[in-house]
């Protein structure tokens, strides 16, 4: 469960990469902000260049955190791993549904990601505790594991 939840942050991290490259915005973007693109870019037309920046760098930020949560779950060993991920989707998941609701950006299809992901984050990683206990053994994940079993 805690692969697929580091497949769904870099999948998630490619569409909004896309968005960023292309459209910049989303539907429900501009309905929250109550303007049109070209509104936004009639008041300055480097405005939307500079949230497409900001877009793609956070989509960058989400598909890194994606892949840094499969590998560490993937090849990583004992509780510090769980407690890494388990901190750093506290963080992020929070963090971002602290924003969304402080600007009051709540629309639910928007928030989807957010909602669903901590969720199965969070049962992913009693599944992980459930299954592998206070450690988490890894050799036959682990290469340099195998490749040591392997000699000896």
């Amino acid at each position: 469960m805690v692969i697929a939840v580091a497949g769904g942050l870099v999948a998630s991290g490619l569409v909004i990469l896309t968005v960023g490259v292309t459209v910049t915005f989303v539907h429900s973007d501009l309905e929250f902000l109550g303007v049109t693109a070209g509104q936004l870019e009639a008041i300055n037309p480097r405005l939307i260049p500079l949230i497409a920046h900001d877009r793609v760098g956070f989509a960058g930020a989400v598909v890194t955190g994606g892949v840094l949560i499969g590998v560490a779950a993937w090849w990583g060993e004992g509780p510090a791993v769980r407690q890494a991920i388990g901190i750093a989707g506290l963080v992020a998941f929070g963090s971002s549904l602290a924003i969304h609701l402080t600007v009051g950006y709540t629309d639910l299809l928007h928030l989807a990601p957010n909602l669903v992901g901590p969720v199965a984050l969070g049962a992913g990683m009693l599944h992980w505790v459930w299954a592998c206990g206070q450690s988490t053994p890894a050799p036959l994940r682990n290469p340099s594991r195998v490749a040591d079993e392997q000699a000896h």
